[in-house]
This record gives C-alpha cells, structure tokens and sequence, in this order.
C-alpha cells in the first residue's frame, strides 16, 4: 500500500496552531511517527486558530500550496 498516494483532510477540535496544546502534541508526535506531514498553516477558524487538516506522507509532493481564505481551505494545487 505504500505506493498508493494518500491525503487525509478533516476538521479538529483542537488548536493546532498552540504548539504546547497537550492534544497538539500527541497530534504532532503521531504525524511523525507515520511519517506523515500537516500542510494547514494559517487560521481556518474565525477566532484565529488552526483546526482543519490537509496530511500527507513527508515523503509525497502531492501538495505545493494550501490557501485559506475566510477560514476556509480554498485552494491546493498538486505539484507536477
């Protein structure tokens, strides 16, 4: 299976921009142990936090930009 490409995308509920945020750190911890790398950069929540995902494996360069606007992933274009 690891040849198939994989994306996983989803909403939170915590805060992934608090980086000492207990859930934020198991979170983190898991991605890096699977390899696995969170794209979201910017506040996808209207009181300025960061609660959507867009993961991939580290390893892919499925993902060159993700946009938010209005607190909402907007745009990701595939890498060619």
């Amino acid at each position: 299976m690891a040849d198939k490409n994989i994306i996983i995308t989803g909403d939170l509920n915590f805060h992934l921009d608090i980086p000492t945020q207990p859930a934020t750190i198991k979170f983190t911890r898991i991605l890096q142990s699977c390899g696995m790398v969170q794209h979201v950069r910017e506040p996808t929540h209207v009181l300025g936090h960061t609660l959507d995902v867009v993961i991939t494996r580290d390893t892919d360069n499925l993902i060159s930009n993700i946009r938010v606007v209005g607190q909402q992933i907007w745009k990701s274009d595939k890498k060619s």
